[in-house]
């Protein structure tokens, strides 16, 4: 097999599928170097192939980038929902003061009231 041949898996099958990139390393010479290094051709291709197939799942720059903002969206997103819920949870909270306030000014005003009476 020639070890120029790009592929877009790895030969085993397993990973998801994604657009073939040039491989990152010339992989004629990768196989005249382990030739020199005695090894046979077709494990020096072998090995030169799993280099190249393994290279297919690991993430460019761009794909960090793109994740990168991605969650720069969600953590932008759940800011905004957390912000929502404390600006909630403080309305509410208010209101529980504002009612309790009111009932102890009402209690003190009765007993004032029922105590001036006497």
């Amino acid at each position: 097999m020639d070890p120029n041949t790009q592929k877009s898996a790895p030969a085993s099958g397993a990973g998801k599928q994604s657009a073939p990139r040039p491989p990152k390393f010339d992989t004629m010479r990768a196989v005249g170097n382990l030739k020199e290094a005695e090894f046979r051709e077709q494990q020096a291709v072998a090995i030169v192939e799993t280099i190249r197939d393994a290279q297919v799942e690991l993430a460019t720059r761009d794909d960090l980038y793109a994740v990168r903002d991605e969650l720069r969206g969600e953590i932008s997103s759940l800011r905004s929902e957390m912000r929502a819920d404390m600006q909630a949870q403080l309305a509410a909270m208010q209101w529980r003061l504002l009612i309790g306030v009111s009932i102890i000014v009402g209690v003190f005003g009765t007993i004032v009231t029922l105590a001036g009476g006497r």
